[in-house]
C-alpha cells in the first residue's frame, strides 16, 4: 500500500480529523500520514515529515486560509509539487474554504470540499486510491450549528448554520411528545418548503413520540441562515430534539444553544 499524507494545518483538524481517521480506518494508520498519530512526542517534527514526504504516493492538500499562512504547509506542498515532475506522486488540492486557490495549481483538478461537504469529497478521495469509503471512528465534526431564541413561554424561533461547507440536505426533524394539532412549525428562510409529521416515529422510555418534518429541497450555504418558527397550540411540553435529516434513514442530532436576542447570533 502507497503512502497516503494528508496535508494541513494544525487549526483546522477539527475538520480534516474526521477525513484523515476514515481513510485510516480503509488503509490502515500506517499507511495514513496524519501528523495526529504518526508524529509521536519527541520526535524530529521535520524529520518525520520528510520521511512521509518521501514515501507518499498521495498527497492531499487542504487549502484554508490557516494552511496558505503556514510556512511548514506551504513548504510541503511546494517542494511535493516540485518532485511530482520526477516521482510517482498524486497531488491533489482540496479546496476547504472560500479562498483563493494558489495561482501555481489553479490549473490542476481540485476537489471542493467547500462547495460540496465532506461526504462527497471523501468518496473523491476513496475513488482516486481506488476503495470505498468506511465508517468514521473519529468523532464527526458538526457542520451544522443551530441556536434557539426563546420568544415567549410558546413560541421558539431556531436558527441553523452550515459551518464551514455546504450541506446538500436542508431538511430537519424535531422529534417531540406533541401531536399533529398542537403544533405550529413555519419555515421561515424561503418560500417554498416541505413539511410532514410521522406519528409514533419512536420510543423514548418505552412510549411512542412523533416527529415533524421541515425545511427545503435546497442544500444549505455557507453564509446563509435556516430560520424555523416553533409555537405550541396547546398541552404543555416535555421532549423537544432537533435532528438534521443527512439523508435516507440518516440522521445527526443537533447541539443547540440558547441565545437571548438575534444579536448573538454569528455574522454570516
Amino acid at each position: 500500500m502507497n503512502l497516503i499524507f494528508i496535508s494541513h494545518n494544525f487549526n483546522d483538524k477539527e475538520f480534516i480529523g474526521p477525513i484523515a481517521q476514515s481513510l485510516s480506518d480503509v488503509y490502515g494508520e500506517e499507511n495514513v500520514f496524519f501528523d495526529s498519530w504518526s508524529i509521536k512526542p519527541g520526535e524530529n517534527i521535520i524529520q518525520r515529515m520528510n520521511e512521509g514526504l518521501e514515501k507518499c504516493k498521495y498527497f492531499f492538500f487542504f487549502i484554508t486560509e490557516n494552511s496558505l499562512n503556514s510556512e511548514m504547509v506551504t513548504l510541503e506542498w511546494t517542494s511535493t509539487l516540485k518532485e511530482r515532475g520526477t516521482k510517482d506522486i498524486r497531488f491533489i488540492p482540496i479546496k476547504a474554504e472560500n479562498v483563493e486557490v494558489p495561482f501555481i495549481i489553479s490549473s490542476l483538478n481540485y476537489l471542493d470540499l467547500f462547495s460540496n461537504g465532506t461526504e462527497s469529497v471523501l468518496k473523491q478521495m476513496n475513488d482516486l486510491i481506488r476503495n470505498e469509503e468506511h465508517s468514521l471512528n473519529f468523532p464527526a465534526f458538526q457542520n451544522i450549528e443551530g441556536y434557539y431564541l426563546i420568544e415567549d413561554k410558546n413560541t421558539t424561533r431556531f436558527f441553523l448554520y452550515a459551518r464551514k461547507f455546504f450541506e446538500p440536505s436542508g431538511k430537519f426533524l424535531f422529534v417531540t411528545d406533541l401531536e399533529q394539532t398542537d403544533v405550529d412549525l413555519k419555515y421561515l428562510s424561503s418560500s417554498t418548503s416541505v413539511n410532514s409529521y410521522n406519528p409514533n416515529s419512536a420510543t423514548l422510555n418505552g412510549k411512542p413520540i412523533n416527529s415533524f418534518m421541515i425545511g427545503s429541497d435546497h442544500g444549505i450555504k455557507v453564509g446563509f441562515k435556516v430560520e424555523v418558527l416553533f409555537t405550541i397550540l396547546s398541552k404543555q411540553l416535555k421532549i423537544l430534539n432537533l435532528y438534521h435529516i443527512k439523508g435516507d434513514d440518516k440522521f445527526e442530532v443537533i447541539q443547540l444553544k440558547q441565545i437571548k436576542s438575534i444579536n448573538e447570533l454569528p455574522k454570516c
